[in-house]
């Protein structure tokens, strides 16, 4: 067995969003696929300065756009300039230097600013030009660029460093400032303020930013995938599909970059040849089209070998004319000028060797929309629906192949199920010719609620678990993926709640923790059953009840078992500032965490035959992101309740004071097992894998004398030979 731990900078960075309502929803992501273990507060007037407390970090990211104006707490303040002090990494933006012209920002945070607004004036779409090529902040960017974000017409503080400005103006963009102690960055860019999204540019600064306050090497943008999403933040809210694909794809093992929403990408950045497949996601948020230009730079792509994979609207956009004809020309189907639209099919497969269709089952059901296309003359149609309607069809273009399928995402807010899932996973390695992702079971599926999935998956995959994602919980029919083939399942019952589980489904999970799996449940699924959303069988699995509606948040969580696995690694008490319910053990239950009120926080029971557990913490419904505990609790949670071999976290550190400034890993070995670290330079397949010398290494220690910056470890685990 190998266990994986990969990260894309040579040290993990700690960072700490304090968000504007909006923009921290994008800032996470970027940086948690660049390998950032990321905490979220959704608003930085909300920070008490304590908890989380800032001394955790290395990184504190202050977002000043969306919702600016807001009074930052004192206590915040003190925290933000002492973490400086001490030598800790800032990231600052716009509003912060206008919020200081007008007096609004805390007087101790506005000194930390790099520049200064003298007249509160200010402006949008500026072209950023770089000045310092060389900065590793403007590392893999080109030499200049346009946004749409607003920005402040600002001048530098003396003794700061000014990495580019704006074409107009010469105003100052990015500036770098070490006159308070640690490095503080000022990125002039008002966030989701003018934009209802964040372009791949500042979405790369704030990955660069981290990884130079942190002492990591920014690397260019490459992976296995692009991904072009269709979604857009309403009211503070992130909406559209590539949650969910963005989980599959990761849990395939996949490298995933985000260029955003393919509306606001302009074909040159990130670039496609670094990466095998794009993947055009055109569902939720639908006819905006591609900018000029992008449609050739797609043709160009797939002409030359490259994958791509398209949903529906595209076929309507074209029709429509909001795709171009050039971006016609790689479509495997049309959509005929009188032809309609439908919801809920029954897809059937055509041609069952094909790799797109691989490990899926020869008939579903899907209530998602799809449109009345028909193939072009050199398609193939692998699987079909009411009257032999293409919904997934294969075509090959010059050196390449264009997959399309036939499904609107979470267009009117359908959960998109396993088979949908599986057919994005499978097509995006068929199309740009990786290695096909075959496997039909794993440690646990995850059910997931729109948005928490990829935070669960993420530390589960960092634990060495292998993972299968079963879609939005309402989307999984309990047939694709297979309970069965799983330890445990994970249902994440929080962003977005109330949405039912389909019979099957729930069928599935009784049976599975009837015939021993384990299932790990989280808030709100004991507030469902009460509402009737969840059935009696499924409310009887629980080892909680909700008799009436009652919640609250910001728990303190108090252990009362320390001793339990499923509180392995964890403090005696924590606070994230989630939400939970005001639910009560059952009678043969056990409560290992309770908040101050004895309201049970996390419970165990093994009374339905397997074993169950709940986590009462509402994932990212009240938090944008999951904390370290949370994760934490995740992992233990499913491995205890999966009976799965402890999971092991290979941990990068750089000890102080040590000759040679090696890179330390460490984990935690268990007696019976040999562990070899292995190590390659690169993600790219040229890049092959090592063995560290002088192993195994089973006291779960380990220096590297001979590091590289890029340089990334798994861990090899191999029972001892008698």
């Amino acid at each position: 067995m190998v266990l994986f731990a990969f990260c894309a900078m040579a040290t993990t960075p700690r960072v700490l969003i304090l968000g504007d309502g909006g923009s921290e929803v994008f800032v996470k992501q970027a940086l948690s696929d660049a390998g950032a273990d990321v905490t979220v507060v959704s608003d930085y007037a909300d920070w008490d300065g304590v908890t989380p407390s800032a001394a955790n970090f290395d990184v504190i990211v202050l977002l000043d756009g969306l919702n600016y104006g807001s009074t930052m707490q004192n206590a915040a303040a003190a925290a933000i300039s002492a973490h400086v002090a001490g030598g800790g990494g800032l990231i600052m933006t716009e509003w912060t230097a206008y919020d200081a012209h007008e007096g609004t920002l805390h007087p101790a945070v506005a000194t930390l600013l790099p520049v200064v607004s003298t007249n509160g004036s200010y402006s949008s779409a500026g072209t950023w030009n770089v000045t310092q090529p060389d900065h590793p902040i403007v590392t893999g960017l080109p030499a200049s660029w346009s946004d749409p974000a607003g920005y402040s017409v600002v001048g530098p503080k003396p003794h700061t460093q000014v990495i580019a400005t704006d074409s107009y103006y010469g105003t100052p963009m990015i500036v770098v400032s070490t006159n308070a102690g640690g490095s503080v960055v000022y990125l002039n860019h008002d966030m989701t303020y003018t934009s209802p999204t964040l372009s791949p540019y500042i979405r790369q600064l704030f990955v660069n930013a981290v990884a130079f306050l942190t002492g990591n090497k920014p690397q260019p943008l490459a992976g296995d995938i692009l991904l072009l999403d269709d979604d857009e933040l309403s009211f503070g809210e992130l909406v559209g599909s590539s949650q969910t694909v963005l989980a599959g794809l990761r849990a395939a093992g996949l490298r995933v970059v985000s260029a955003g929403s393919y509306s606001d990408w302009d074909g040159l950045f990130p670039n496609p040849s670094q990466f095998k497949t794009v993947v055009f996601l055109d569902g939720y948020n639908y006819g905006n089209g591609l900018k000029t230009g992008v449609s050739a730079v797609l043709t160009n792509f797939v002409g030359s070998g490259g994958g791509l994979v398209v949903t529906e609207w595209t076929a309507s956009d074209v029709r429509d004319g909001t795709l171009d004809s050039t971006f016609a020309s790689l479509m495997p189907v049309i959509l005929p000028a009188q032809a309609g639209f439908g919801a809920g099919a029954t897809w059937t497969v055509t041609q069952p060797a094909h790799p797109v269709v691989a490990a899926l089952p020869g008939q579903w059901s899907d209530p998602a929309w799809y449109s009345y296309v028909e193939p072009v003359s050199n398609a193939t149609v692998l699987v079909s629906g009411p009257t032999n309607l293409p919904l997934v069809t294969v075509r090959p273009f010059g050196a390449g192949k264009v997959v399309h399928l036939n499904h609107t995402l979470t267009y009117d807010d359908y959960g998109v199920g396993g088979e949908a899932v599986r057919l994005i996973v499978n097509a995006a390695t068929f199309a740009g010719g990786l290695p096909p992702y075959d496997s039909t079971n794993a440690d646990v599926l995850v059910l997931g609620d729109g948005r928490s999935e990829s935070d669960a998956i993420d530390a589960l995959l960092g634990a060495g678990l292998k993972v299968s994602f079963g879609g939005r919980y309402d989307g999984w029919d309990g047939l694709f993926p297979v309970a069965g083939n799983h330890s445990a399942i994970l249902l994440l019952d929080g962003y977005k709640y109330g949405l039912g589980l389909q019979a099957k489904a729930e069928e599935a999970l009784t049976n599975f923790v009837a015939s021993g799996g384990g299932l790990v449940a989280s808030e709100w699924t004991s507030y469902d059953v009460l509402q009737g959303s969840f059935d009696a069988a499924f409310g009887a699995l629980l080892p909680v009840t909700q008799p009436v509606y009652g919640e609250g948040s910001a728990a303190v969580w108090t252990v009362t078992d320390p001793s339990h696995p499923i509180l392995a690694g964890l403090p005696a008490q924590w606070s994230d500032g989630a939400g939970f319910s005001l639910v009560v053990a059952k009678s043969n239950a056990t409560v290992l965490v309770q908040n101050t009120n004895g309201v049970p926080l996390v419970t165990v029971s093994e009374a339905a035959g397997g074993t169950v557990v709940h986590l009462n913490h509402d994932m990212t419904y009240t938090i944008t992101a999951l904390g370290p505990e949370i994760r934490q609790l995740i992992v233990n949670a499913v491995t205890f309740a999966g009976h799965l071999q402890n999971a092991i976290r290979l941990s990068l550190v750089k000890p102080a004071g040590v000759t040679g400034d090696p890179m330390r890993l460490q984990f935690t070995p268990s007696p019976g097992y040999d562990y070899t670290v292995q190590y390659r330079d690169g993600l790219g397949a040229e890049f092959e894998w090592h063995d560290l010398p002088g192993g195994p290494f089973n006291t779960g220690e380990v220096d590297d004398f001979d590091h590289q910056m890029e340089r990334f470890y798994r861990l090899k685990i191999e029972k001892t030979a008698p």
